[in-house]
């Protein structure tokens, strides 16, 4: 229901935006949390959004689906060992 009511007011592509704007992506490179897929590209991959490849822009897909578990950095930064 929310859902329908949020679309009589926003376009689909601003829906989209704005949660890739706010979503989190687990962590970077410092360990701190990261939220949006600009930082998330660039926390990640060291590149902007625009210019991330398929195979990273599907890895960041994922990501809010689980972000502290799927992310590759620890709470320190560190990246994680193989598991």
């Amino acid at each position: 229901i929310y859902a329908l009511a949020l679309e009589r007011y926003m376009a689909k592509d601003d829906i989209l935006s704005h949660y890739l704007n706010v979503s989190p992506f687990g962590r970077n490179n410092k360990g701190q949390n990261i939220a949006g897929v600009e930082e998330a590209a660039r926390g990640i991959f060291g590149v902007s959004a625009k210019d991330l490849t398929v195979p990273q822009a599907a890895f960041l897909a994922g990501l809010p689906q689980s972000p502290i578990i799927y992310s590759p950095y620890s709470s320190t930064g560190q990246l994680k060992s193989q598991e």
